[in-house]
């Protein structure tokens, strides 16, 4: 499982099809990389990496990065 795709230095579209080419099954899709609160996922990038996703048959998920027991804000 490849996690939030857009938070590294080499971009999606990059990444993507590499980690499905040595076998990643699936990629975080929804994910707020703005960390708003309450929690929602962020629409350009959750697009982009829902497309592709879809292009490499990939799993998709959600993460929230919430570490408390409010899954609508992160800590």
């Amino acid at each position: 499982m490849l996690a939030h795709p857009c938070r590294y230095p080499r971009s999606a579209e990059e990444l993507i099809p590499a980690a499905a080419a040595v076998g990643i099954d699936g990629t975080e899709v929804y994910y707020s990389y703005n960390n708003s609160k309450p929690w929602k996922p962020t629409p350009q990038k959750t697009e982009l990496v829902r497309e592709l996703a879809q292009k490499y048959g990939l799993w998709m998920t959600c993460g929230t990065d919430t570490h408390g027991v409010n899954l609508l804000l992160r800590h």
